[in-house]
């Protein structure tokens, strides 16, 4: 009997050569940052082959990097477009026969109805001959709030859920890598994809895993991985993300705490070191970056929230009041039903003069109320209080605590929005919205009281 065992084969599998090939050509005749995207994109679906939750997280990954600012929003979102279309290839690889799935929660229910709208408005903008460029990209962030759906009938607590938080924690790290670079080349605030909302939520999202481990060590490790982030978010020097951050922190320690001393001690040791170790972070930025202004600016900017003095530090407060002045008075005109999606305005104020037709506004709920209407507002508002709702709701009744941690962080979530949607637009981008999604749709599969079935043909063996 011969046991002799055979040596496997050294020469790699000709799918490989095949993905070499793509980077490689990918680098040459487009360029390097594509050819990493490239060789990301293709080592995830090596690693779970057509996998839509993979595929889901690379579209929140591309979604991160859209620039509404840099001029070139055109191809950007172009190329999400293909990520999004390889994302609903899979999809339906995957799901087959149950394609569409209603999940039975009142967050579900709140989604449905924004979309609903939306899409209707879509139609009105389209009939009233509003910019086709505006209603694109107006109508790409609903479709990112309706990829909730897709979310919830493709995740799987027991198989994604760490999968995601691990991709969660690449994303929220690459993005705030181009912060702290940017930062070190300019020495100012600034904002677009250098400074988004992403690092926060996933900040969060580690905070909360922080409160609910067993042991001590691991604690230190949650608190240790979201130090950074919220350092990236003190840099940005934007006032929406440090108040929309302070409504998050908030919410999930009232979510945690509520109702148990032994909850409060323990929020009160991990939030106290946080903001001690933070504190220390803080001054060292001072002399990693060789600027010892970083803190008298933060204060500076800090106490200048409500001011309405014509200051460098304020003249954004001002600009805000006479931009919503403008929407206010157009919103009276149509209070109800609002303009439809891909409405554009002009803002004529003192400081700058006339400026060119703008789809969008730094008040998130004076801009859905204005394409919107008041229909529009209120379902902003429920889909808010659905989310909060539902997070609170299912992170006190469960025990594991990785599903708690994520249901505390649709609700921490919620409370960065209200907030944030004061002084910026997230919900009318496809950088939040996403991501978004991809928190809505896990809470919803995780989380449904029953659930509407399509199906038109037999489910997969």
């Amino acid at each position: 009997m011969n046991s002799r065992v055979l040596s496997p084969a050294w020469f790699p599998a000709y799918s490989w050569w095949v993905m070499l090939a793509c980077v490689v050509s990918a680098g040459f005749f487009i360029n390097w940052l594509v050819a990493s995207v490239v060789l990301v994109v293709m080592l995830a679906h090596a690693f779970r082959p057509f996998d839509f939750m993979v595929a889901f997280c690379l579209t929140v990954a591309g979604a991160t990097f859209v620039r509404y600012d840099a001029g070139k929003l055109t191809h950007e979102l172009s190329l999400l477009t293909g990520v999004i279309l390889l994302m609903l290839m899979c999809y339906t690889i995957s799901m087959r026969g149950r394609l569409v799935v209603f999940p039975g929660t009142r967050l579900g229910w709140a989604l449905l109805s924004y979309v609903l709208l939306s899409m209707a408005n879509f139609g009105r903008g389209i009939l009233s001959g509003h910019s086709n460029k505006f209603l694109l990209l107006d109508v790409l962030p609903v479709f990112a709030v309706g990829t909730s759906f897709l979310v919830a009938n493709g995740f799987d607590s027991k198989r994604d859920l760490r999968t995601v938080v691990a991709a969660l924690a690449v994303l929220g790290y690459g993005s705030a890598a181009f912060g702290f670079w940017v930062f070190a080349v300019i020495h100012t605030h600034t904002a677009g994809i250098y400074f988004n909302a992403t690092p926060a939520l996933v900040a969060l999202l580690f905070v909360n895993l922080a409160l609910r481990a067993e042991r001590l060590k691991t604690t230190a490790v949650w608190m240790g991985l979201s130090l950074p982030l919220f350092l990236h978010q003190f840099l940005s020097f934007r006032r929406s993300l440090w108040v929309g951050c302070m409504a998050g922190l908030l919410t999930t320690i009232l979510v945690f705490a509520v109702g148990s001393r032994t909850r409060w001690r323990r929020a009160g040791l991990v939030f106290g070191s946080l903001l001690g170790i933070g504190v220390v972070g803080a001054v060292s930025l001072e002399l990693i970056y060789g600027q010892t202004d970083i803190l008298s600016q933060s204060v500076a900017r800090f106490g200048s929230i409500g001011s309405t003095e014509l200051t460098m530090e304020t003249r954004a407060n001002v600009a805000r009041l006479v931009e919503a002045a403008t929407m206010i008075d157009l919103i009276q005109q149509s209070p109800l039903l609002g303009y439809g999606l891909g409405y554009g305005f002009i803002l004529k104020n003192w400081m700058w003069g006339e400026r060119p037709v703008q789809y969008w506004a730094d008040d998130n709920y004076l801009l859905i109320w204005l394409k919107q209407g008041a229909i529009g507002l209120a379902l902003y508002l429920w889909i808010l209080w659905a989310g909060l709702r539902l997070g609170v709701r299912q992170a006190r009744g469960r025990e594991g605590r990785w599903e708690s941690s994520w249901f505390a962080t649709l609700a921490a979530a919620m409370g960065f929005m209200a907030l944030f949607s004061l002084t910026d637009w997230p919900f009318n981008q496809v950088n939040p919205t996403f991501l978004l999604a991809l928190l809505f749709g896990g809470s919803m599969a995780m989380a449904r009281e029953g659930r509407i079935r399509l199906q038109w043909s037999s489910s997969p063996t």
